[in-house]
Order: structure tokens, then sequence, then C-alpha cells
């Protein structure tokens, strides 16, 4: 069976302190037909002397100034040349050395399938894992108001990207709303594995009262105000739904990874503790 391209794009600015995470999360997967191609900034922190470092064969980097995030994914998009397209921040990666190939192989086996995602793993700086969170099956009429997965944790048929890929007018929910336009078209499927690596560290942008004004202008434009207030009452319900199932998953969820960069398990007790908390910024910076 023909092995499809899989091109892995990544947008960087001054994140060195993770990028060599998140390159050798790359490195290490089983799949033989990656390209990783990583769109840096202009940083002046020394990632360029990382991704020098790091320098392999599919691994193709360029930095320069760009006019943020969504531009520098919109460049890396059209430097790739894969069938299959995942997107990883500087500060995530892959939890699993297998996650490309499983997806992949998802891909193969159904052609009528545009997007892959499987469940993740929030770690801390240092990479303590502090939740599992847990991806549910996909459900279309929960997709309009919360989103069911996690960004490291997807893949795209380059095909379904053709229509664009993300708003560069957006610089904090370009992706929730990449996956509003993809959910009138595309068909999901989730696969059962842990795939992405989501970082909690202090300078996430997630974390500043600019994604926080952000996000709450894009659901007063996008959604009707009976549809807000539904919004909210789903997100916090689905929350806690996901924080409960991902401690069931973590009684298993170590032994069912081969991990792809090096993560440290707290003893479960002090997992569970973390996994409870709905807000991110409850969780300690470890």
């Amino acid at each position: 069976m023909r092995h499809m391209l899989v091109s892995i794009l990544t947008p960087s600015l001054n994140q060195r302190e993770w990028l060599a995470d998140n390159l050798q999360s790359v490195a290490r997967q089983s799949y033989a037909q990656i390209e990783h191609v990583v769109m840096d900034g202009g940083s002046v922190d020394g990632s360029v002397e990382v991704l020098a470092a790091h320098s392999r064969p599919g691994l193709i980097w360029v930095s320069e100034p760009d006019a943020g995030q969504s531009h520098a994914l919109n460049k890396a998009l059209a430097a790739s040349a894969g069938e299959i397209v995942g997107w990883i921040n500087a500060d995530d990666g892959y939890v699993d050395r297998r996650a490309v190939e499983l997806a992949a192989n998802c891909f193969k086996r159904r052609p009528d399938v545009d997007v892959v995602y499987g469940h993740s793993l929030l770690v801390g700086p240092t990479n303590t894992v502090l939740q599992v969170l847990w991806a549910p099956p996909y459900s279309h009429a929960l997709s309009g108001y919360v989103t069911p997965f996690f960004q490291p944790a997807v893949f795209f048929r380059r095909t379904v990207l053709a229509a664009g890929f993300v708003d560069e007018s957006l610089d904090y929910v370009m992706d929730f709303d990449l996956w509003r336009r993809l959910r009138e078209t595309a068909t999901f499927q989730r696969i059962p594995i842990y795939v992405g690596l989501e970082r909690h560290q202090p300078g996430r942008k997630v974390y500043s009262a600019a994604y926080r004004t952000e996000r709450a202008a894009y659901f007063q434009t996008n959604l009707p105000e009976r549809d807000q207030w539904r919004f909210r009452g789903m997100r916090m319900t689905y929350a806690a739904f996901e924080r409960g199932s991902g401690i069931a998953a973590s009684i298993l969820a170590e032994r069912d990874i081969e991990p792809a960069v090096d993560l440290r398990w707290p003893p479960l007790f002090r997992l569970w503790r973390t996994q409870l908390a709905l807000h991110r910024n409850e969780l300690p910076v470890t």
C-alpha cells in the first residue's frame, strides 16, 4: 500500500524552551513519510540555533518576520506537499510515536474521512502529566458549541483545506473558527490513541486577556444571542464530562502510550487532583 506524505506544520516565535520537544516528537514517529515544516517568525531567543541543531531530512524551516501565528500557518501549508496535514504549535507536540502512522492508516482505510483526531495529554513545562484529555466520538451537534478534541491531536486531508486554512484576521481563536467551518462539510473520525501533547506554561496565548477578548467578540458575531447562552452552559458541562472521563482513562494511559517525548507521570492520586481542575489557571506550573 502506498504511503501518503504527511506534512506537520509548526508556527513558532521565541519558543526555544519548548521547541526541542516539539521537534523530537515528530522525529520519533514510527511513520517514515513525514515532512515537518517550521515557520519561525524571526525569533531572537535561540530558537534558530535549536532548529539548526535538529537538522535532519524532512525538517524544513524558515526564520523570517511574519504577520502572526495564522499567517505563519498559512505560509507553512503553502510550503508543504503532504496529502495529510497536522498542526502542532511550537510548545505542543505528539504524545505517542505511533500517532502519525495510525492517523495515516485511518485515512487509507476510510477514503470518506476528512479529519482524524485522538486523545491528548496536558503537560507542564517539565513534561509532568497534568490532565488526560479524553476525546469523545464526534458529534456534529456538540461541535457547534465546544470542540471535542484538541488542536495538536488533529490531522486533515489536504483536500478539505482547499477552501481555506486559518483566518489571518484572527490571532487567538483561529482553530475554533476552522473547526466551525469544517463541520459544515467534513467527515470526522476519532482514533483510540493519545495523539496530542498540549503544554501548560505561563506564556500560553490562551491564558491572556487578549484571547478572552477575541473569543468573546468572535462568539458575539458568529452565534445568535440564544446560542451564546447555550454555548456557555454546554462548555461548562462538557468540561466537567471531559475531566471525569479522563479520570477513568488515566488509569491505563501510561501503559497505553509509546512516548514520543520523555513524560513524567505523577502518582495517580496527584494526577486525579489536577484532572478535576475545570480551569487551566488552577493548575500548578510544574
